[in-house]
Parts: C-alpha cells; structure tokens; sequence
C-alpha cells in the first residue's frame, strides 16, 4: 500500500509505520559518514516541524561500513564508498502522516537521496 492509500483506512488501535530510508556515496569515506549525519538530522528536523512528536520518531544508527583495506589506496582502485541510514515515523495519525509524506520536496532539495519515492513510500499496519 502507498502514504497516498492511508487516509482511507481505518486504523483504531494500530499504528502506521513509514520508513524512510536513504543513503549517500563519494569516494571520500569521511565525506560518505559526515552527510549522512547531515541528512540525518534535517529528516529529524523535518519532521519535527511537522508535527511529529519525539516518541513518534525512530533514528536507526548509520551504515557506512569500510571495505578492507586503507582509504588512500581504495581511492586509487576507483573505490567509492557508501553509506545508508534510516528514520521510522511510527504514529497513529494517518492524516498527518500522509499530508506530511506529500511535503518532503524541501529535503530532496538539499540533496537527501531517498531510496523509495519518499511520497508513495510504503507504510506498514500494526496492531
């Protein structure tokens, strides 16, 4: 099911799940894990402008594990590093969750690479 389906559910006493996931590449490996500390925080930010409470929000902690070998000579191989992250907003308020879903232009704007469309990503229903 996509955020766009949400509103029409009824989900007395479960909760919506939507993770949003992205990630970051460079061949600098320090660069890799400062922007995706960056993006970390503006999704965070974000969303608590939006509305979100603190106990709605879940921050996973980074992935930006190091291939074998030293940095410099990775480099010279053409080597490029990556990273992931994600945060989970976990709520009972679909609408809010799929107006705020609709509203995330400002975070691909700064350079956020989601792994899903971000407005159709998928949310889970729980009991």
């Amino acid at each position: 099911m996509t955020v766009d389906e949400l509103t029409d559910l009824d989900v007395a006493g479960g909760s919506v799940v939507w993770t949003l996931a992205f990630r970051r590449s460079s061949d600098k490996f320090d660069e890799v894990k400062r922007n995706l500390k960056l993006d970390r925080d503006r999704i965070v930010v974000f969303l608590h402008e939006k509305g979100f409470r603190p106990y709605e929000i879940e921050v996973y902690p980074l992935q930006a594990p190091l291939p074998q070998g030293h940095e410099a000579a990775l480099r010279k191989t053409g080597i490029r590093f990556d990273g992931q992250g994600r945060v989970l907003v976990k709520t009972k308020r679909v609408d809010a969750l799929a107006r705020v879903a609709s509203q995330v232009d400002p975070l691909i704007g700064a350079g956020i690479q989601f792994e899903a469309e971000p407005g159709h990503a998928a949310a889970v229903l729980t009991r």
